[in-house]
């Protein structure tokens, strides 16, 4: 993937909600999906949260949040969820589904590369639980580093919260 900023810059810096960053896919995947964008919905440096939403064009029509805080001395948890369904369309409708799996693979790359880029281990006291929700249903894959698909809405609430510090988002 390459992140295009404001004014076409390929400086990534997200300083407050409305900011458009515009997502080109490399190899054969950018050949099948056009440029797509998202804009930053929430930015609270306080809570180290930011969040983003889709917009027309995405294959996705959603939200997705990313949250860092930590859980003891020297201890840092990067947590994030989405909340979303197909775009609008039969291809979108299509891919959703079919690259469920890609799709986590490619979140938990990006969460391991920052694991590798600091040095870190992983943490145990985070597998099965988010918000102190426990994750049940099947597939309980025992971590959620893998990609949780809440078919029974068990985290809803909890995600939307965390996008737009609401249960419901416009």
């Amino acid at each position: 993937m390459v992140f295009t900023g404001p004014g076409n810059s390929n400086q990534i810096n997200v300083t407050g909600p409305g900011q458009v960053l515009t997502i080109t896919l490399k190899g054969y995947k950018g050949l099948v999906q056009s440029a797509f964008s998202v804009m930053s919905e929430r930015f609270d440096p306080v809570a180290h949260t930011i969040s983003a939403v889709t917009l027309v064009g995405h294959p996705l029509a959603g939200w997705r949040y990313w949250r860092v805080y930590s859980i003891g001395t020297n201890d840092v948890v990067i947590e994030t969820g989405a909340y979303d369904q197909p775009g609008p369309g039969l291809l979108n409708y299509a891919g959703y589904y079919v690259s469920q799996g890609t799709l986590s693979k490619s979140w938990q790359a990006y969460l391991e590369y920052i694991q590798v880029a600091l040095n870190a281990t992983r943490g145990s006291s985070l597998r099965n639980s988010l918000g102190g929700i426990q994750v049940r249903g099947f597939p309980s894959n025992g971590t959620l580093l893998k990609g949780y698909w809440d078919y029974l809405g068990d985290f809803t609430k909890y995600i939307l919260n965390n996008v737009c510090q609401s249960t419901s988002c416009n």
